[in-house]
């Protein structure tokens, strides 16, 4: 697991440390309460508007080409596919200042990180990135059924934000 800064002023550092101190537990207390590893994860920690840069940039790298209309917000963290392989997962420090939400985004986005890893899953985000980008539209019965995947992965990853708590 890689844990970096993405043009990150001065006055994150301290979300940056945070993280940087708690990845590699929090991945353990994952995988032990899912039973699957977490795979090659990269975390990068970023301001709002970086996070949003960096997240437009993998997601290009990954399709080909860049998304017509941008995302306004990605919340606390996201987690998408790594274009080397694996999950990228990139923080908003902006919305992460109170270290018990670092804490729970961080255990939160390394769910996604193991939901990535497994089987299918990868190939599943693929089409959805590429249908968002109008490459390759899916179905209607294939968008819903993603729907629904990405509606279950969210609340798997909702509920086992309690390990944050561990993490003190």
């Amino acid at each position: 697991m890689n844990v970096t800064a993405y043009k990150l002023g001065a006055s994150y550092r301290s979300g940056l440390d945070r993280v940087e101190a708690i990845a590699d537990k929090a991945a353990g207390l994952v995988e032990r309460k899912l039973r699957e590893p977490v795979g090659h994860v990269e975390i990068l920690v970023a301001d709002r508007r970086k996070a949003l840069e960096v997240l437009g940039k993998a997601n290009e790298q990954l399709v080909g080409r860049p998304r017509k209309r941008q995302r306004q917000s990605l919340g606390s963290g996201y987690t998408t596919l790594h274009p080397g392989g694996g999950a990228l997962i990139v923080i908003d420090a902006e919305a992460c200042e109170a270290a018990q939400i670092l804490d729970e985004t961080v255990v939160h986005e390394l769910v996604h990180a193991v939901q990535i890893g497994r089987p299918g899953r990868r190939e599943a985000l693929l089409a959805n990135l590429r249908n968002d980008h109008g490459i390759a539209r899916m179905s209607h019965l294939d968008a819903s059924a993603a729907t629904r995947q990405i509606k279950a992965d969210e609340r798997e990853a909702l509920r086992l934000e309690y390990l944050a708590r561990k993490l003190r």
